[in-house]
């Protein structure tokens, strides 16, 4: 019988594909780690461990958060790796999912901009959505002042329509002083 190496090729392509679909879907899915944050007491605040917990103070004030990182199980250097970063609430002993793609930066007002459109505060909750928002990939922080807009002006838990960040140079060129001109005067 002679042997089929056309179906041997299709077969060996399916395994391969099988192998590099299961290899996905494992190193795809987060993990979480051994990482808890416990009170004075020594008791968990919340059950889920995580990978990274970090702790932090907001400015000029003396509210502590805590927020932490999980990721999925890809190497560091492989371009599928991903980090999320959450909040834990220790008061009310929650935490957030890991939603956010970066560490949140509190600032003294409580609160951090998410960098996919809102401000959050220290428990997750946002406090402002800006529904359309564009940034200047030079200035990252720069959204944080309209924060203080919104709180101020009462937009606080109301949608921003729009709000676009981006430097704006304009230089002013000087007319040069003729040499013949008597009203011209150099200084």
């Amino acid at each position: 019988m002679p042997i089929n190496t056309k179906k041997i090729k299709v077969a060996g392509l399916t395994v391969a594909a099988l192998i590099a679909g299961i290899v996905t879907a494992y190193c795809s899915r987060y993990e979480y780690g051994n990482q808890y944050v416990v009170n004075e007491e020594g008791n968990k605040v919340v059950d889920q461990g995580y990978k990274e917990v970090y702790f932090g103070h907001i400015p000029e004030t003396d509210e502590l958060y805590a927020e932490y990182m999980v990721s999925n199980r890809w190497p560091h250097w492989f371009p599928l790796y991903q980090e999320k970063y959450g909040l834990i609430d220790i008061e009310n002993k929650t935490a957030t999912e890991p939603r956010f793609s970066d560490s949140l930066l509190f600032r003294f007002d409580g609160l951090a901009w998410d960098y996919e459109g809102h401000y959050v505060d220290k428990t997750g909750k946002i406090v402002v959505d800006c529904k359309y928002y564009g940034k200047d990939e030079r200035f990252l922080d720069n959204p944080r002042k309209f924060a203080l807009f919104a709180l101020q002006t009462g937009l606080t838990g109301k949608s921003m329509d729009y709000l676009f960040t981006m430097k704006i140079s304009i230089t002013l060129l000087k007319k040069k002083p003729d040499v013949g001109d008597a009203e011209t005067q150099v200084v």
